[in-house]
């Protein structure tokens, strides 16, 4: 039989903060008891209902295996073995979110879960996260698909506020290739800014034309506008291809 959780009220939560959810309340002491032959098949689990404007980072209190929360997320969380605590850390929080509930039901080994679908909240509210943090995207974002660049030229390309990227991002995780002429090297900086003697990332040189170069960088923001400047130096670029797959805000 499925048992419900207290409540965890989130509500006043700041980033770094951190808790503890015990689950002596519904009779597990030491992973809960096996109500299946295969418990290593069908552990007990735990549905939890992130109704809150805060992602978390949820960890076992013996083993610390963990998993992020994303706010507003619904999903089931297998309990191993030996386990009868559960702890949470605020990772960062969506400012003016209408709930701040964390809600956890737990389902005994072999129990089916009675929940049609599981998917996310629609808490709402606008991004806050604490300075420093980096966070890799689910599906990585196209900024660059063949374009070409003339040696000496540089374009601006917007990276905030598109593809997950939220506005006030201070950097972007990039992976690019492209194709060029012998000598060529790429150029990446925060938009307005002049690249010169390797102040900022580069990708080169290109050894025979037709060759194609690669890499990931980490490149800052225009924190103003969300832009990076991309430049073609010592020959020309053609056939860029270029996603965004994490960002520092």
């Amino acid at each position: 039989m499925s048992i419900p959780l207290t409540p965890i009220d989130l509500t006043g939560s700041v980033m770094g903060q951190t808790g503890k959810i015990s689950l002596n309340s519904v009779g597990v002491s030491a992973g809960g008891p096996p109500a299946h032959p295969s418990v290593t098949i069908q552990p007990a689990q735990l549905l939890i209902y992130n109704e809150s404007g805060f992602g978390l980072r949820l960890s076992f209190g013996n083993s610390s295996n963990g998993i992020y929360c994303p706010a507003g997320a619904w999903f089931a969380l297998p309990l191993p073995l030996g386990e009868n605590e559960l702890d949470y850390s605020i990772v960062y929080g969506l400012a003016s979110a209408a709930v701040n509930q964390l809600l956890i039901t737990y389902f005994a080994s072999g129990e089916k879960i009675s929940v049609a679908s599981l998917g996310n909240s629609p808490i709402g509210g606008s991004l806050s996260v604490s300075s420093g943090q980096t966070f890799f995207l689910a599906t990585p974002f196209q900024i660059f698909n063949n374009t070409s660049l003339t040696n000496g030229t540089t374009t601006n390309v917007t990276c905030t506020g598109i593809g997950g990227i939220p506005t006030g991002a201070t950097a972007i995780l990039l992976s690019v290739y492209f194709i060029g002429q012998a000598g060529t090297f790429g150029t990446f900086t925060p938009q307005g800014v002049t690249w010169s003697q390797a102040n900022y990332p580069l990708i080169g040189l290109i050894v025979n034309t037709g060759n194609t170069l690669s890499g990931n960088l980490t490149v800052p923001l225009n924190t103003t506008n969300g832009q990076i400047t991309v430049g073609a130096q010592g020959g020309n670029i053609s056939g860029m291809f270029g996603q965004i797959y994490g960002y520092i805000f």
